[in-house]
């Protein structure tokens, strides 16, 4: 079991320049990706992180060749 650093996410807000709280919208299915974490919690969809800080964010991939 090993997490590892997902690439940084590409997102903007013109009315909010500064990103400081993202909303989750939708997960792959961790059967086939693998578990996405946030600061070492599962994350879920719908899930808010506020003060969001991108070197937090990780996967447990599945086993095999996994595209993040």
């Amino acid at each position: 079991t090993v997490q590892v650093a997902v690439p940084p996410l590409s997102f903007s807000d013109p009315e909010e320049p500064e990103i400081n709280n993202i909303t989750i919208q939708s997960i792959p299915n961790p059967s086939t990706l693998g578990t996405i974490y946030y600061n070492g919690i599962a994350v879920t969809a719908s899930q808010t992180i506020l003060n969001y800080n991108p070197s937090l964010l990780t996967v447990e991939p599945v086993n095999g060749t996994v595209t993040v």
